[in-house]
């Protein structure tokens, strides 16, 4: 055999580089949408054509900071689509490390995956609208990515869109009147609706046929989104994971409280309404975060939440149950995970109900009555009523259900864990979503509800409380937080074919069944009926949680008083009245 000298080898290397870029170059398709604004071009992932940073509106920079979002501009090359946009400033710098994304005001973008065969009605594929969530301080649509969601759900011939919303203060401060109302965020996402309507029939999309769907923040979004008359005209159903306009985070008055500490810190607080909006539209982006630093955090459960929605006459022109009254009613399926709080308490992500490794290791009845009087139900809160208050709390929370006196310290330190999951899922998340699903219900809305049970053991090796979390379905449709492939089990794979295909279907048919599972709609006299995700059988429950909601619904308010629900963190007055009538 002859030798082949180095230089020899090398050219036989270059050849062998060329050749294969070539064939690259010549085998790569890339996908070209014509619409109404111009050309864009994507990429083939798999069996669907994917197009990223598509701007949906135009930079709300400079004098468009704190404005509604305006239409964008035609272009006349052709749009690279190719990855994602930047992601919208968090309401925090620390904020910043959940996103792997440039970060920019300069933020309004959408991503389209659509299926590569031609739809057979000639209407197009139906479309499901996903709206990140993060507290409405942090996220991204980077961090759902695209692959998972073209693999369960575009695969099943539908179009998937996901949306950027402007978040923290540049999405939600306000002044507390018509010069700046605040919701900017949500009317972003309404814009983005606008905009998919105008524009998702190039590609392959029925604009008549539209789901949105979002997780926590991004399903208070959608709640929002579904009785405001701005925006309840643009979908057809609804999809919501672990969220609600209702719960705490969801929608507040508080925003108009921090809003006036930022001027304040950024020194722009003015007489003249009109003058503040225009000083802090003056202000560095920077010059912002330093004050943001100044004002501090407020943190809930999942996130240093300070700039929410609030019920401003604009968006909202009217009160929560009057709107759901008179909204179109739309076909839901909303949803709740077992152990909602457990990641928020026992992980980084907030900086104030996080649980030390010494706190965790000893916890015990009087580390919950603790958090109790020092977090759900403080002083500044409750006053001199909160005596009788934390009684009657700590006698459901801690006292019922007591157990052994012969328990060990590591069966103690478990019991008192479990139920502080219990009580800060119920307060936080639980309840609102749940209420949301009765007022609905009452007022004759489609309800599908449903829990999700299963968890990874191999995911939630560190968590003190397992089971399914907030964002439970997070590694089974989106591109974030996966498993690892030999961690990956049969009850996985059922979950997510599952879960999916249920999706699938009900964004297709509007009816959520799936196999053997035959799924019908609420009705008052079965309310809390619901289909169990355990990634094993997934069956119809008759009853979810009955006591824990009857107290904190009924019970609670009947003992203390509903006047003073409204200062704190339990669930309100209003609550109280809808479930009484129902």
């Amino acid at each position: 055999m002859a030798r082949i000298s180095i230089n020899g080898k090398i050219l036989l290397l270059i050849i062998t580089i060329l050749y294969n870029l070539s064939n690259n170059l010549v085998y790569t398709f890339r996908p070209k949408a014509s619409t109404p604004l111009g050309f864009y071009e994507g990429f083939e992932y798999k069996n669907a054509y994917v197009y990223l940073g598509i701007r949906y509106a135009s930079p709300p920079i400079g004098e468009k900071r704190f404005e509604k979002p305006t239409v964008v501009e035609r272009h006349d090359d052709i749009y690279d689509a190719s990855h994602f946009g930047n992601a919208c400033p968090t309401g925090h710098r620390h904020e910043f490390k959940y996103t792997k994304q440039n970060i920019s005001e300069d933020c309004l973008f959408l991503n389209i995956m659509t299926p590569k065969d031609e739809p057979k009605n000639k209407s197009g594929y139906p479309v499901l609208v996903y709206i990140h969530g993060g507290g409405f301080s942090f996220g991204d649509s980077a961090y759902l990515g695209y692959k998972k969601l073209v693999e369960n759900i575009v695969s099943k011939g539908i179009v998937v869109v996901t949306i950027q919303y402007r978040l923290g203060f540049l999405g939600f401060a306000t002044t507390g009147d018509h010069v700046l109302p605040g919701n900017i965020g949500l009317w972003d996402q309404t814009y983005a609706l606008y905009f998919i309507d105008g524009i998702i029939t190039s590609f392959r999309g029925n604009r008549d046929d539209i789901t949105i769907s979002g997780t926590s923040a991004g399903s208070a979004s959608v709640g929002a989104l579904t009785i405001s008359p701005h925006s309840n005209f643009m979908f057809k159903r609804t999809i919501q994971f672990s969220g609600s306009i209702f719960n705490d985070f969801g929608l507040s008055e508080q925003s108009e409280i921090y809003s006036k500490n930022l001027f304040e810190s950024a020194g722009c607080l003015k007489k003249d309404n009109l003058q503040i909006l225009q000083c802090m539209k003056e202000k560095t982006l920077d010059e912002l975060y330093d004050a943001m630093d100044k004002v501090g955090i407020h943190s809930s459960i999942f996130t240093d939440h300070m700039f929410t929605p609030r019920n401003d006459d604009d968006f909202f022109p009217g009160k929560l149950d009057t709107l759901i009254k008179v909204a179109d009613k739309k076909p839901s399926m909303i949803g709740l995970a077992t152990k909602e709080t457990s990641v928020g308490l026992f992980n980084d992500f907030n900086r104030t109900y996080n649980l030390d490794k010494e706190t965790i290791d000893n916890f015990d009845k009087k580390s919950l009555e603790s958090f109790i009087a020092q977090i759900v139900l403080p002083y500044d809160e409750t006053g001199r009523n909160g005596g009788a208050f934390r009684h009657h709390l700590f006698n459901f929370v801690v006292d019922k259900n007591p157990i052994s006196e012969t328990a060990t310290k590591e069966e103690i330190r478990q019991h008192y864990l479990e139920k502080l999951v219990e009580l800060t899922s119920d307060i936080s998340i639980n309840i609102g979503v749940y209420h949301e699903i009765q007022i609905k219900l009452y007022n004759g809305w489609p309800i599908y509800f449903f829990t999700m049970d299963h968890y990874n053991e191999y995911m939630q090796r560190n968590l003190p409380v397992k089971g399914a979390t907030h964002v439970a379905e997070g590694s089974y449709l989106f591109d974030s937080d996966p498993i690892p492939m030999d961690k990956y089990t049969e009850e996985d794979k059922n979950f997510e074919e599952s879960l999916s295909t249920s999706i699938s279907n009900f964004i297709k048919t509007g009816n959520p069944s799936f196999k053997n599972i035959s799924w019908d709609v609420l009705t008052k006299e079965s309310s809390s009926k619901h289909l169990s995700f355990d990634g094993k059988e997934n069956k119809i429950v008759s009853d979810y949680n009955s006591e824990r909601i009857n107290f904190y619904v009924k019970e609670l308010p009947k003992k203390v008083g509903t006047g003073i629900l409204s200062k704190t963190r339990i669930p309100s007055a209003e609550m109280h009245r809808i479930h009484t009538e129902l």
